[in-house]
């Protein structure tokens, strides 16, 4: 995984990221003087850069699709309830659609992007 360019391991502890292989899923926690523990702060206008790369079990059937969606959480500062957020692959559809990646086929270039307008929800963006 990397956050800005910035290496992160798959450990809880050491970083601001972490695998979880029981719940499949990563965790990143984003912004300006995050830890470990807890997020940092994104102020309106700023933007981060997350990127990771799985490995595929190779018993898995060719064909066999693997959907991917990114949920992102954040608060504002004087907002003590998060907002959740999915990532949609396509934007010209209604609703989050995950981004959906067929095993044994060329690999494409993925990239999902999310972009939270904390504006409309009248509050300061926050991970």
């Amino acid at each position: 995984m990397w956050v800005n360019s910035v290496n992160q391991t798959d450990l809880a502890g050491d970083d601001t990221a972490e695998h979880s292989a029981l719940e499949n899923k990563i965790t990143i926690r984003l912004g300006t003087l995050a830890t470990f523990l807890t997020g940092g702060t994104l102020l309106p206008g700023e933007s981060t850069f997350v990127r990771f790369r799985v490995i595929v079990n190779a018993a898995m059937t060719p064909g066999t699709a693997i959907y991917n969606q990114a949920s992102v959480s954040y608060s504002g500062a004087n907002v003590t309830e998060p907002i959740t957020e999915l990532s949609d692959s396509d934007t010209n559809a209604p609703g989050n659609q995950p981004h959906v990646v067929f095993v044994n086929t060329t690999p494409p270039a993925i990239q999902l992007t999310h972009s939270a307008t904390p504006a409309l929800h009248n509050r300061p963006a926050r991970t």
